[in-house]
Formats: structure tokens, C-alpha cells, sequence
């Protein structure tokens, strides 16, 4: 599981709480809070 202000590399994620997809395009960007509903854990 991946949280909010990591960096754990490019690639899909998706909100634990919502499901909402979040795409990081390079290994340097940060998960943010999820845009949809706030939640800050992903999965991979």
C-alpha cells in the first residue's frame, strides 16, 4: 500500500477508499490526497 506525499514510483494507482485512478508519470512524483474523496492510502 502506497500513501499520500510518497514517491513510490511511476505507475497506476488506485484509492483504496474510491477506487479513483491516480496516474504518477515519473519516479520523482508524489501521490497526492485523492482528488475524489480526500483519502490518502493507495493500492498499486
Amino acid at each position: 500500500m502506497s500513501t499520500s506525499g510518497s514517491s513510490p514510483g511511476a505507475r497506476r494507482y488506485w484509492c483504496r477508499k474510491c477506487g479513483k485512478e491516480v496516474v504518477l508519470e515519473n519516479d520523482e512524483d508524489i501521490l497526492p490526497v485523492c482528488p475524489a474523496c480526500g483519502h490518502t492510502e493507495y493500492l498499486p
